[in-house]
């Protein structure tokens, strides 16, 4: 059955570690432990009983009198050190003048260290220290005298009676970990997949830490430690990467945008009424052009008389009168106007008109069947059956200007974003300059978008730089939804805004193949930049807390605090600068910092 010290250490060694469920269990195990009523035996000691002499037998240092023991050890390690420190230069010394040998003179006056009293929790802890020095980094001024210090150290522990020397080893045995079992490969495809992200970043110009490059739970765990820290200046290269990463993820999307030659577009509305004034004019153009087109054919149909051939109409009036009463005056009105026209045209009820006559109703239908609604639905009903009625009448002149007719409904009126465009004039505008990307983009389908576009092309080059303004807009749209009002970054509001772009396959249409990918590689970016790996974020730190408690009972003594927090100092140093500056692109030895 493990003791407290075992789990107290086994605990350390978790957290370390990052193993969060792990460390969760052996904190409620030690409570437990705590609680647990403490019974003792009634059976009498040695020294009850007559005639026995008592045994005497070291007990091993329990875990909470090792904690006891820290101001002590961290007395007698600055003791132990300065020791260590001094025998190398009197040893060398030595040896020049007398030719003693510097190991001997040094060994004799870290055995004059060992001689001073020390209890064996002191020693136990003091035994530890000494074997895991070699690992850690020097920590007082005379930096690369570790070596030394570790002897001077290991010097006063020596003297461990053997119940020390059990704990020692306890707690070495608490503080090894096994490696947890990968599959096969899995450090190569670890490796390979931080090299894409750390190669995706450096195309968009946005630093990662080390933990976001290698998307490590253990480092990522202590980079959110060092930016939690009350030591700004010591983790400043962490937090001044993390603000550059803030900074260089805007000017990627500001880069974007200039590639697409906008002019106007920005994250502020105010400038969205600038992008709809670019697009709507040369639209409009085209939408105004193609009326005279049509408009020009028809008069010299007229004029060659071809448009007063008499074509019947009854087809009309047939589907008219199958509606409802109420589809013809309230849901679908176009119908009863329909047919109020064919009776004003024909006061007689003949049952055919002019092909004039006939044309200013389809025109009528034309202008009333406003888009998104029951009369545009019924309205392209009713303009085939008059197509239909004057197939094959007139001449070539009027068959000219049908065609034209055609085309103008097919790329003014039958396209409800576009008829809801150029439909907007004056007051009456139904889509305002405002809202006009909204419109043509984000409230479009992808064909709709190839529609609108292909008109503002062949607008010439007002209408490619009103494209170039959509664009734009698009990215921009994308850095709102990314950052908000306040400018930080949130990556699930951007992931949700690219996958609305996506579903349609609007990037593509918008951006092409290549700009496409350049918004995708931002969003993983991005992603790798702010999503933290489970557990990351607001993990369980209760052992880091009791190595910290350890630390602070240690400067509660004089001349030791110095130490202490050189220690911590230098420690918090070298992580946020090895954090802030680790390269995955680059060779392992240029990742190494160098005490």
């Amino acid at each position: 059955m493990a003791t407290l010290e075992q789990l107290g250490m086994a605990l350390v060694n978790a957290d370390a570690a990052g193993d969060v469920e792990a460390a969760k269990m052996l904190a409620s195990e030690i409570k437990r432990m705590q609680a647990a009523p403490k019974f003792t035996s009634r059976a009498a000691t040695p020294e009850q009983i007559p005639g026995v002499m008592p045994l005497t037998q070291a007990q091993e240092p329990s875990f909470f009198e090792r904690v006891g023991a820290a101001p002590e050890t961290a007395a007698r390690m600055i003791y132990g050190g300065l020791t260590g420190l001094a025998a190398a230069p009197i040893a060398l010394g030595k040896e020049i003048l007398t030719g003693t040998p510097k190991e001997q003179t040094a060994r004799q006056i870290m055995e004059l260290g060992s001689g001073v009293p020390i209890s064996p929790a002191a020693q136990a802890n003091l035994q530890t220290i000494g074997n895991l020095m070699p690992n850690l980094p020097a920590f007082i001024p005379a930096v690369g005298q570790s070596s030394q210090v570790a002897q001077g150290v290991n010097a006063l522990a020596a003297r461990s009676v053997p119940a020390a020397q059990r704990a020692v080893q306890t707690v070495q045995n608490a503080l090894v970990r096994a490696p947890k079992p990968q599959m096969a490969g899995g450090g190569a495809a670890l490796t390979q997949e931080a090299l894409l992200r750390a190669e995706r970043a450096q195309r968009q110009g946005i630093p990662l830490t080390k933990g976001e490059q290698l998307q490590d739970l253990a480092q990522q765990q202590l980079e959110q430690d060092l930016l939690k820290s009350n030591k700004p200046p010591l983790v400043a290269p962490l937090t001044n990467l993390k603000q550059q990463q803030q900074e260089a993820i805007g000017r990627q999307f500001q880069k974007l945008t200039e590639a697409t030659g906008s002019t106007v577009a920005d994250v502020d509305p105010i400038y969205l009424r600038d992008v709809g004034k670019i697009v709507d004019k040369p639209l409009m153009a085209e939408y105004e052009k193609s009326i005279a087109n049509y408009g020009s054919k028809y008069k010299a149909a007229d004029n060659a008389g071809e448009t007063l051939q008499e074509v019947p109409y009854q087809s009309l009036v047939e589907y008219i009168n199958k509606q409802t009463p109420t589809t013809r005056t309230s849901l679908a009105p176009i119908l009863q106007d329909t047919l109020e026209q064919l009776k004003i045209n024909d006061p007689n009820n003949t049952g055919s008109i002019s092909i004039r006559a006939l044309e200013d109703v389809y025109q009528n239908i034309g202008k009333k069947a406003q888009p998104g609604t029951p009369n545009s639905t019924y309205g392209k009903d009713l303009k085939n059956l008059i197509d239909q009625a004057t197939e094959g009448a007139g001449g070539d002149l009027y068959k000219e200007a049908r065609a034209a007719r055609r085309q103008f409904a097919k790329e003014f009126e039958d396209v409800a974003s576009v008829a809801k465009l150029v439909g907007s004039k004056g007051e009456d505008r139904i889509v305002w300059l405002s809202d006009v990307f909204d419109r043509v983009v984000l409230g479009s389908s992808k064909e709709d978008i190839q529609h609108i576009t292909s008109l503002l092309k062949r607008a010439g080059p007002e209408g490619e730089q009103a494209i170039n303004e959509l664009k734009g807009q698009t990215v921009q749209w994308l850095k709102g939804q990314a950052t908000g009002v306040n400018g930080v970054t949130k990556f699930d509001s951007f992931r949700k805004a690219i996958d609305k772009l996506e579903r349609e396959d609007k990037l593509t249409e918008l951006f092409g193949k290549a700009g496409r990918e350049q918004i995708l590689d931002l969003r993983d970016t991005v992603k790798d930049a702010l999503v933290k790996q489970p557990g990351a974020v607001n993990y369980s730190n209760t052992a880091s807390a009791m190595m910290r408690g350890l630390e602070n009972m240690a400067l509660r003594i004089p001349g030791a605090k110095t130490v202490a927090e050189l220690r911590q100092d230098y420690r918090t140093k070298k992580q946020a600068k090895e954090a802030a500056t680790f390269n995955a692109l680059a060779p392992t030895n240029q990742n190494q910092l160098v005490p």
